[in-house]
C-alpha cells in the first residue's frame, strides 16, 4: 500500500518485483481481493 498513486509509481514497483500496487485512499474491497489472491 502506497500514497504514490501516479501511473509511474505503480509501473515502478511492479517493475522492482512487487506483485501489486494499492494506493490510498483504499479501496477495502481490492485490498481484500488483492489478500485473497496472494494465498
Amino acid at each position: 500500500m502506497t500514497a504514490n498513486a501516479f501511473r509511474e509509481d505503480k509501473e515502478a514497483a511492479l517493475a522492482s518485483g512487487m506483485k501489486g500496487h494499492l494506493a490510498k485512499p483504499v479501496d477495502i474491497n481490492l485490498l481484500y481481493k488483492m489478500i485473497f489472491n496472494a494465498l
